[in-house]
């Protein structure tokens, strides 16, 4: 029995939440921000990113899970985006999309994914060499420089 104990103990110093994950992600939450405004994020290649999940979900919803072709894009003649381009970016909008949300916003809620995710991977990283505090600073610089461009 008190075996038993010391392993939930330990258990439970290793579930608790750290600090510095928590203010990474209060952080990163006016990076993200933006994306709650009207209309899509200007970006140089963002309508690409929107034609391709409506012919990612075209595609998924004919049964074709993954397209190795995109028949609408390329003046309609179809485009091999997917034997190029890693597809796990429009997999997730995709889940967003399936779940109810519009194409553009299945698009913002994986850039904020990406942010969020992002942002808890260079604390995790970074608090392996420079410590906790240093490693939140990291993480919000890596955030914010991202999200400048």
């Amino acid at each position: 029995m008190e075996r038993m104990r010391g392993r939930l103990t330990r258990l439970g110093k290793r579930v608790r939440l750290d600090p510095g994950f928590l203010l990474v992600f209060l952080l990163t939450v006016p990076a993200v921000l933006p994306l709650l405004q009207p209309g899509y994020p200007a970006t140089h290649d963002g309508l690409h990113h929107l034609y391709r999940l409506y012919d990612l979900d075209w595609a998924m919803r004919g049964g074709i899970f993954y397209p190795r072709w995109l028949p609408n894009l390329g003046f309609g003649y179809g485009y091999p985006v997917l034997n190029y381009y890693a597809p796990l970016t429009y997999y997730v909008a995709e889940l967003f999309h399936t779940l109810g949300a519009g194409y553009i916003a299945s698009i913002e809620l994986t850039i904020a994914l990406g942010f969020f995710l992002s942002g808890m991977a260079m604390y995790l990283y970074a608090k392996e060499f420079l410590g906790r505090w240093p490693a939140v600073v990291a993480a919000v610089a890596y955030i914010y420089a991202l999200s400048s461009g």
